[in-house]
């Protein structure tokens, strides 16, 4: 009997906050397609739910982040969105090492983890830029969540700015920057929990970031967006072009 053929990496993409951008990443086949509550004001957001809809019904899986760390609200989020996978990008560790309250989110995350058990478990491991992560302990991060995470993904955290100064402030992610896959290789090396590789992504290094790391799956944000006259990512409008290259990089 063959071998079972490759399946490949699984390809991520974010900020799909609508139904008609979804449908971009469904024509693509990509496996995980990600959106945004902003903040609490927007938990109920009915553009979302109809991307969820979309996606769902096509047989791929809607990523979705919440931008608040409140248990009930989270959980009447998950309740009225159904995601299948809730993915929680807090900042939990800076250069003196674990956050104050990163225990406490962990408890979060596994309260939700136990009220919703069909849906997975997401969180974002923050990684130094190449050349800092001797300031960063990424792998604490790991291990605290590891019991309650189906998936980790490695995205970028800029160590010179602080938590404040973060593109969005206190949240791990779309700084446009590429994080150290060495990092993201070991982590890679020492969990059981698949580790998705995020940070400053697109067709020009997603074989190499996959090669380097290991990881099961790639993630890309703002380099497959759309760009302004000033050449800067467009949040929340994803570029054909760009988006099918990153496809068929991961996949080539």
């Amino acid at each position: 009997m063959s071998a079972a053929a490759d399946p490949g990496p699984i390809i991520q993409v974010y900020e799909i906050q609508d139904a008609q951008q979804a449908q971009l990443c469904i024509d693509l086949g990509i496996e995980h397609i990600g959106g945004v509550l902003l903040d609490a004001d927007h938990a109920f957001e009915p553009t979302v739910r109809a991307a969820i809809k979309a996606v769902q019904g096509a047989g791929l899986k809607y990523s979705l982040i919440p931008l608040f760390s409140d248990l009930d609200l989270i959980c009447r989020a998950v309740e009225f969105h159904q995601p299948n996978i809730v993915h929680y990008c807090e900042a939990v560790a800076d250069e003196g090492g674990l956050s104050s309250n990163a225990r406490a989110l962990a408890a979060v995350q596994g309260a939700v983890r136990h009220r919703f058990p069909h849906i997975a478990q997401m969180r974002a491991v923050p990684v130094a830029c190449p050349g800092q992560s001797h300031r960063l302990d990424s792998l604490a991060v790991a291990r605290l969540f590891e019991e309650v995470s189906d998936y980790f993904i490695t995205d970028t955290w800029l160590m010179d700015r602080g938590e404040h100064a973060q593109p969005v402030s206190g949240f791990v992610g779309i700084t446009g920057q590429v994080c150290d896959w060495e990092v993201v290789q070991r982590l890679v090396a020492s969990t059981r929990v698949p580790v998705i590789v995020a940070g400053g992504l697109d067709a020009s290094n997603a074989s190499a970031a996959l090669k380097a790391t290991g990881a099961a799956g790639i993630d890309s944000c703002t380099r497959t967006n759309e760009m302004d006259s000033n050449g800067q990512p467009v949040r929340f409008r994803k570029c054909p072009r760009r988006l099918g290259d990153f496809v068929r990089a991961c996949r080539g």
